[in-house]
């Protein structure tokens, strides 16, 4: 007897029923070659296999990159509950990731991270990991990030005298890439949007020259309680 050949099952078996979708923060330094791994497990406890981040020819986890991984075998595998990740060393490199989201066929699971993750070392999140210490899932590696935290943000006065403040700045708290070029560029948009301000709005002779200034990217504010006249305060250069 012929064996029953169903194509849904065939192609079912190359078919992803999740996808791990990683985001690199942009900080200085965030990027990573390493290997990377994360596990799965359910609302039941079920775990899945150790899964390998990795696409063929394609260069992952680079700094601000987002990726994204389908994973198979896990076929009714239900609601995802937790994640566990950890990575393999690589040099002196460091890796910063922003979020972790599991895209199922009909439900997305977030996972925030915000966290510089290190080498060999097996990091475990609840789903939104945000609870308070007496629901948290993983207490001791709680306790173990805040007392590395401690250490880090040691305090010391920059004085005599001066108020106490973070005696070593860590470089994993610097800005984010994206963060410094938006403050750099906004500071050369401020700085020309001024001095044209300052080149085309003439002598201020009077209160109302003051509208002059109110041009291109600096809208005339607006008073909630409608327009203030105060030209009639003003008087050959001086307040009355």
């Amino acid at each position: 007897m012929a064996a029953n050949f169903s194509m849904g099952s065939f192609l079912s078996k190359f078919r992803s029923e999740y996808t791990v979708i990683v985001k690199t923060g942009d900080h200085q330094g965030a990027g990573t070659d390493a290997n990377i791994y994360v596990l799965l497990v359910n609302a039941d406890g079920k775990r899945s296999q150790e899964i390998h981040l990795d696409v063929k020819w394609q260069n992952d986890f680079q700094a601000g990159s987002t990726n994204e991984f389908p994973v198979r075998d896990l076929a009714d595998f239900g609601d995802i509950a937790e994640l566990e990740l950890w990575r393999t060393k690589r040099s002196a490199d460091k890796w910063y990731v922003e979020w972790i989201k599991v895209k199922g066929r009909n439900k997305e699971y977030v996972f925030p991270m915000h966290r510089w993750i290190k080498p060999e070392i097996k990091m475990k999140f609840q789903e939104h990991d945000s609870v308070l210490p007496q629901f948290d899932r993983f207490p001791q590696q709680r306790k173990q990030e805040l007392e590395e935290k401690r250490k880090t943000y040691t305090f010391a006065p920059a004085g005599d005298g001066l108020p106490s403040q973070v005696k070593e700045f860590p470089d994993t708290e610097s800005f984010s890439n994206d963060y410094e070029w938006g403050i750099v560029t906004g500071a050369i948009k401020d700085k020309l949007d001024g001095t044209i301000i300052g080149l085309t709005s003439g002598r201020w002779d009077s209160l109302d020259d003051l509208g002059n200034v109110y041009k291109g990217s600096y809208p005339v504010p607006k008073v909630s309680t409608g327009t203030v006249i105060v030209s009639n305060m003003f008087t050959s250069n001086k307040w009355k």
